[in-house]
């Protein structure tokens, strides 16, 4: 015969032990009922763990997609927002240099108007968002346009073309009384300042105007307006104050800054280096081309010039540390713009803008980048500062009406040029804007689909662990019910 052996010990401590178990089951059901997922997922899918993983890697990749994305996406917002207002006050300006007269009430009005604008031009695209510059490429952090220094070009070179034109056109015979002023500047000569004409396809238009056969002789001031746009298109020579001397020290090598001041070096000039007392020539063409001929000479080792105001700034450094290396410059000649194209070529746009000429690239999905910025260095803005600088920076409102004229005529035209530039930015950015949004409703897509493909390997059904959670609780509540009463249980109880 058997017989097991109860003790009141067991009987007390089973049902402790059961409610321990049900503490843990219940904590477990009621993670997975808020999470609607395993609560080890390890435990419970085991080697297909790894898939899980996987699966969650390729979600945070699409995840950090969409968020870049929303980024670009406002960028790109923001930045045709901006062209739009470029663009519509392009064309009020637009309307009223056609609708106003150019008297001098007009010159006046279209003055003030001008100056306005190039402001707001400025205002515009020294414009950012979330901490970057929108217009200044991959220099996000630099303010792309300076205001002063590029007005401050234009007012230069206007007065370098009214020394030539006291020179060459008025003091020449037949005598002129004074000193010219603005108003004094014929319709001819605005002309030659801001077209920079061939002087001979101008001293035929102008023998056409006067009415000259083959063979008779220039007028004096055909004569004169012909220097003058010679001297013009070629540059007006200057002599550059050198830059002091510089040695190297025992740790550096020698660094020479050598500021050309207000000549154009697009213009062409000659440099002469001496390193270690030996000099070399050389003539260039433009910057680009002296700063490349500079690196090419032995003991040098990089030529690079400034951007913003010190854009006609040139730093040439040596290569060898040691007191014994020098840099010298022992003359330096260039050519000074007296035309109006002097202040918006591509060297001198750095004294209005320090931008890159390279875009912010996006890379939107795993395979496809885009450009998803626009640079203040683009031909259209040129354009538009040129048009608002001439009749704003320029004093227009002095001006005679014909010379006038011929201003407000050239503005109509470089602003006609902008706007479509203008408009044709607009067109590309809403093409990357367009591709942005399709790219990001299919990595929605994607993103859906790996939630599914994870709610499918990990996930439970609330309602089912809702279930097993209230069947666990009414154990637990049964197991403390039998634990009261079997503390209950005691000798002298049985015995009554």
């Amino acid at each position: 015969m058997a017989s097991n052996f109860i003790s009141t010990y067991n009987l007390l401590n089973g049902p402790r032990l059961q409610s321990r178990a049900a503490q843990v089951e219940i904590a477990r059901l009621g993670k997975e009922i808020v999470d609607a997922r395993h609560a080890d997922v390890g435990l419970v899918l085991g080697a297909k763990s790894g898939h899980s993983t996987i699966l969650y890697q390729e979600l945070k990749r699409v995840e950090t997609f969409v968020t870049s994305n929303g980024l670009t996406s406002g960028r790109l917002d923001v930045t045709q927002s901006a062209l739009t207002e470029i663009r519509t006050a392009a064309e009020t300006t637009l309307a009223t240099l056609v609708g106003l007269p150019t008297n001098e009430l007009g010159a006046a009005t279209i003055k003030g108007e001008a100056e306005r604008t190039l402001k707001a031009l400025t205002e515009k695209l020294n414009s950012s968002y979330a901490g970057q510059r929108l217009f200044s490429g991959v220099k996000t952090d630099t303010e792309p346009m300076n205001l002063n220094a590029g007005t401050d070009k234009v007012q230069k070179v206007f007065a370098e073309f009214q020394a030539q034109y006291k020179t060459l056109y008025w003091d020449v015979p037949p005598p002129k009384p004074g000193v010219p002023t603005v108003n004094d500047i014929v319709p001819e000569a605005m002309g030659i300042f801001l077209n920079r004409p061939d002087p001979a396809v101008l001293v035929q238009e102008l023998r056409a105007a006067a009415g000259l056969n083959v063979g008779d002789p220039n007028t004096p001031e055909i004569d004169a307006l012909s220097n003058l746009a010679t001297a013009v298109r070629n540059g007006i020579p200057a002599t550059v104050t050198p830059a002091a001397a510089a040695s190297g020290t025992a740790t550096t090598p020698p660094q020479l800054v050598q500021n050309f001041g207000n000549v154009d070096l697009s213009l062409g000039g000659q440099f002469e280096l001496a390193v270690n007392g030996a000099p070399t020539t050389i003539t260039f063409t433009s910057a680009a081309d002296l700063k490349a001929q500079l690196e090419g000479v032995p003991g040098v080792a990089s030529a690079k010039f400034g951007t913003g105001n010190d854009y006609n700034v040139l730093t040439i450094v040596g290569t060898t540390p040691g007191v014994g290396e020098t840099l010298a410059v022992p003359s330096a000649t260039a050519r000074v713009a007296a035309h109006l194209d002097g202040a918006f070529d591509d060297y001198q746009w750095g004294a209005w803008s320090s931008a890159s000429d390279t875009n912010l690239t996006s890379q939107i999905s795993q395979t496809e980048s885009v450009d998803s910025s626009v640079n203040a260095n683009n031909a259209a803005f040129r354009q538009l500062a040129k048009a608002y600088a001439l009749l704003g920076a320029l004093p227009a409102d002095q001006m005679n009406e014909g010379a006038f004229k011929a201003a407000v005529d050239h503005a109509i035209k470089e602003l006609g040029k902008a706007t479509n530039g203008v408009t044709i930015l607009q067109a590309d950015l809403g093409a990357t804007q367009t591709r942005v949004k399709t790219v990001n409703e299919a990595l929605a897509t994607q993103k859906l689909l790996l939630q599914r493909n994870l709610t499918d390997l990990e996930g439970v059904d609330p309602a089912e662990a809702k279930v097993q959670l209230d069947t666990v609780e009414l154990q637990l509540s049964l197991s403390y019910a039998l634990t009261a009463r079997l503390q209950n249980l005691n000798l002298l109880n049985y015995v009554r």
